[in-house]
């Protein structure tokens, strides 16, 4: 899994990425906002409780995050799991 360690604001403190498919981190569901990385990782297992593999997923909370339109990717202060 990248990080993009780049500073910028976003509406909320943090965000989460579920990847259905660690296998594929080009598909993801975005969850959030969250006003903490434990409410996002609380977001997740919420999220996830009904995935049919309990191994085949991944994910990751970001904190400050916003849309690069250049990159095609969200870019974030920090990313945590």
């Amino acid at each position: 899994m990248s990080l993009l360690l780049i500073s910028g604001c976003g509406e909320a403190p943090w965000r989460g990425w579920i990847y259905p498919d660690k296998t594929d981190l080009t598909q993801s569901i975005e969850i959030g906002p969250y006003k903490s990385l434990n409410e996002c990782r609380s977001g997740v297992r919420r999220a996830t409780l009904n995935m049919v593999d309990p191994t085949g997923w991944d994910y990751e909370c970001g904190l400050k995050c916003r849309p690069d339109k250049q990159l095609g990717v969200n870019v974030c202060k920090g990313t945590a799991r």
